[in-house]
């Protein structure tokens, strides 16, 4: 069945502002295509979503995300962090941005499938998660085989971050 989702949540988890984002001076991942804004995050002219300030490690399609992976983003509060999740189409679709000064902000479908019988929700939250650690996974092993190993590193420690910071 049909279950409507906000398209962002903010977690309210609090975690530490520990290890920021690598300097852009590092060698970028294997891949160059772009993440869009999408007119959808800005309801009635007002920008109310996220704004990519950093490259897409992850899967394309063409020259735009599309897959798994991660980007440093700007959210329209003014925080910056790093989503790690999907992208489909240029858009990112499912995942959790890293808010750098602590805490995250889930990305979440409008409508998924959810089970009978499951919060949607929580199935939301979940997906969102579960997105969110294969999409670090997949930019730590980008950067690593681009031979960029303190990004490598800073993603595989953002996965596990996130397993640590998901709720139950």
């Amino acid at each position: 069945m049909q279950h409507t989702a906000a398209l962002l949540a903010t977690a309210l988890i609090a975690t530490p502002a520990s290890a920021q984002q690598p300097a852009a001076t590092h060698k970028p991942a294997a891949t160059t295509c772009h993440v869009l804004i999408d007119d959808a995050y800005r309801p009635a002219g007002k920008w109310s979503g996220y704004h990519p300030i950093g490259r897409w490690g992850g899967s394309c399609r063409g020259d735009l995300a599309d897959g798994l992976g991660a980007i440093p983003v700007r959210t329209s509060q003014g925080d910056e962090g790093v989503f790690a999740g999907r992208a489909e189409a240029g858009r990112l679709r499912s995942g959790i941005i890293n808010i750098n000064k602590g805490g995250f902000q889930m990305i979440a479908p409008e409508q998924t499938e959810t089970p009978e019988g499951i919060d949607p929700a929580a199935w939301a939250s979940n997906l969102a998660f579960n997105n969110a650690f294969a999409g670090a996974a997949e930019a730590s092993a980008r950067y690593r085989a681009a031979g960029n190993t303190a990004s490598a590193n800073y993603y595989a420690r953002l996965r596990a971050k996130l397993i640590a910071g998901q709720p139950e």
